[in-house]
Order: structure tokens, then sequence, then C-alpha cells
């Protein structure tokens, strides 16, 4: 037997069984199973929790959660930071100012490029069905 809960607008619960039954109601208690449905770990679609994750993250929203890819991006950000305040440092009178408004400028460069790029190499991924 399977059972539902019904979920009134008072905020009480009140659990029926298919045959209409009250499993609560101690004249229709019996002493026979439930019915329960076991989902295996890569469910209808065939993925496995982790590349359901990684569909879901990758193309609606979601945190990125490899190692790969957060170094990438880590390392590219840290990279136009450094030839941001390098550029900035040359160009402006002033060193430290334009060190410290060319680093920011990388910076945000860096995190824009290397996110455009990740979301496209990731697109590609998918379309071709590798979800790791």
């Amino acid at each position: 037997m399977a059972a539902t809960a019904n979920h009134p607008v008072d905020g009480s619960y009140a659990m029926t069984m298919r045959d209409g039954t009250n499993p609560e109601d101690s004249s229709s208690a019996s002493n026979e199973p439930l019915d329960a449905t076991i989902v295996d770990e890569a469910g209808d679609t065939g993925l496995t929790n982790r590349q359901a994750y990684n569909v879901v993250s990758d193309t609606v929203v979601g945190a990125n959660l490899r190692v790969k890819d957060n170094l990438f991006q880590a390392i590219a950000i840290a990279a136009c930071m450094v030839i941001g305040a390098g550029i900035g440092a040359a160009v402006v009178r002033e060193r430290l100012p334009g060190a410290l408004v060319g680093g920011f400028a990388g910076l945000v460069f860096g995190f824009f490029g290397s996110g455009i790029f990740l979301m496209i190499f990731r697109a590609v991924k998918h379309i071709r069905g590798r979800h790791d």
C-alpha cells in the first residue's frame, strides 16, 4: 500500500492510504508492508547524481564544484590582475594609483573572461554528452 500526505491550509497534516483508510486509526492498522520504490543512483536519465548536479549548475544555476575549473579561474584572474597592474603602472604618471586601477580592471576582465570561457567550454562538453 502506498501512502499520500494531504496538506490542508491550516498546516495540519493528514495521512491517507490509497484505499482511503487512515494509517493512524487503530482499526485500519494492518501488518502488511507498505509499497516502496527504490530509485537507483543513475535515475531515469542515466546520469549519476554528480553528473545531474553538473548539468543543472552549468545550464541553470548553482555553484561550480569542479576543482579544475575553479583552479583555472583563479589562475586566470590572478594573471589578468598582475598584467592589468603592470599596464596601469606603466601608463599612468603616478605608479601606485595606476597599478591599483589597472589591477582592479584586470580582476574584472579576468573574472568575466574566464567565466565566459568556462561557460562556452562546458556548453560544448554538454552538447557532446560529457557531463563530468
